[in-house]
């Protein structure tokens, strides 16, 4: 008998039928193999327990035996087989006995079993390159070790760090919120720096902060002050609110080019300064309000758009006007950010149902419901429906917005054969006091801003 390969370890990828798997190499016992079933998306291992989870087949074959496994390992599983014969010497030669020819040869198979082993091990183990001459002492004694992890010092020794594992944990913790942090400490560095030399700028950058406030409190991932003549939003940055300043020189914003899965993506812009010319740039064949074109509407201080993915054919990015307000200096006037009202203006009329009120349980928009605030009011779960266009004809771009004050969980739905971000007759929740906004986009499709569409 011989030692053939020097294979001493053998996976397969489960696929929910196979339950017979060949070893590849020789073992003694059917004792001597370890198998080990693990979760490919977790790499969790469940080592396997001969009988109850698998049988095996001819042991001391040269050419290897067989692992049947009782369950046929899962897709998305992988079974592992790994030789593990013990270190041990059970050959008891006696004096003047014919030579045991046979044992002896499986003793020295079994030597060589052992030192494959040790090799397996050893090629998946952190080792010293071969080229490196220098003398690696011991580790620290335990105590100095504890809790702490494993480092290098300045001679390439290993020490154990004077951080302790639990203070590495909790800095892996924070690192994404310090991260942030870093960022709108730098953005506020920067708007502090502009306001020691400018006072107007210093008033621009609390309206800023304001802005920040108000953001966050619908929703947006940030805000970023854009000054720069060329820059790239990318599709990372989802819900950030951009305010632009295009004071020094001109601004483009470059599109990302909406890809499978990014419809609905959406960004708010908000225009601080238009001495210069504000250009939205699209992206390969993408188009912006169906044209094949840049966007040069940012004409207007105080304007904000919110611009959203359309992952159609082709893809389009939908500009939706949120405010724009035109100052002609007879009856409004505009100093930095602060807009008032002059001498004998304007007198403010009130805009009367801005609010529709609904207490029932089942709601159907209507045409009036257009740019106004649908708010639902009910102890209980309320069902509200975005009826087909052949029923109730909203115009494109038409806005509805809803608040939920009762304690009944609100789910906003389309009919069948409307589209809310793409799904056919699809829905969302909103909770007590949340809000939510639609926006119809095309015939019978609609998109709702921020929410997650089932």
């Amino acid at each position: 008998m011989t030692v053939s390969t020097t294979t001493n370890r053998i996976s397969y990828a489960g696929d929910d039928s196979t339950t017979a798997f060949a070893t590849g190499f020789k073992f003694f016992a059917n004792g001597d193999l370890t198998v080990t079933l693990v979760t490919d998306s977790t790499g969790a291992e469940a080592v396997q327990v001969i009988t109850t989870n698998y049988t095996v087949a001819d042991a001391g074959v040269d050419s290897g035996g067989t692992v049947t496994m009782l369950t046929a390992p899962a897709t998305g599983e992988t079974l592992v087989i790994e030789r593990t014969q013990a270190y041990t010497q059970t050959l008891d030669l006696v004096e003047n006995d014919p030579f045991p020819s046979e044992s002896v040869e499986d003793q020295l198979d079994k030597i060589v079993i052992m030192t494959q082993q040790n090799n397996s091990g050893q090629v998946r183990s952190l080792r010293q390159p071969d080229g490196d001459t220098a003398d690696i002492d011991t580790l620290p004694p335990k105590v100095t070790r504890a809790t702490k992890v494993l480092a290098f010092d300045s001679d390439g020794d290993p020490v154990a760090s004077t951080e302790s594992l639990s203070d590495i944990e909790g800095a892996a913790t924070n690192a994404t919120a310090a991260a942030a942090s870093a960022t709108a400490a730098a953005a506020s560095a920067t708007a502090a720096a502009t306001s020691e030399t400018n006072a107007a700028t210093s008033e621009t950058n609390a309206a800023n902060s304001a802005a920040s406030a108000a953001a966050s409190a619908q929703g947006f991932s940030g805000v970023t002050l854009v000054t720069a003549s060329s820059n790239d939003i990318e599709t990372t940055d989802a819900r950030t609110y951009y305010q632009v300043d295009a004071g020094s020189n001109t601004v483009s914003l470059n599109l990302p080019s909406i890809g499978t899965g990014n419809d609905g993506l959406s960004y708010t812009i908000e225009v601080l300064d238009v001495s210069n010319a504000i250009t939205l740039v699209r992206d390969g064949s993408d188009t912006i309000n169906e044209v094949a074109g840049d966007y040069t509407g940012l004409v207007e201080v105080g304007q904000v758009i919110q611009i959203i993915a359309d992952d159609g054919t082709p893809d389009n990015w939908i500009v939706v006007q949120a405010s724009a307000l035109k100052v002609d200096d007879s009856t409004v006037e505009l100093s930095g950010r602060t807009i008032q009202v002059k001498d004998n203006g304007i007198t403010p009329a009130k805009v009367a149902g801005s609010i529709q009120d609904q207490s029932g349980t089942t709601y159907t928009l209507v045409l009036g419901d257009a740019f106004k605030t649908v708010s639902l009011d009910n102890a209980s779960a309320v069902a509200v429906t975005v009826p087909l266009n052949s029923s109730v004809a909203f115009s494109t771009s038409d806005r509805v917005d809803f608040i939920n004050e009762g304690a009944g969980q609100v789910t906003v739905s389309g009919a069948s054969g409307v589209t809310i971000n793409d799904t056919n007759a699809g829905s969302f929740t909103i909770d007590q006091y949340g809000g939510a906004t639609l926006i119809k986009v095309g015939t019978d499709a609609w998109i709702a801003p921020n929410q997650t569409v089932t």
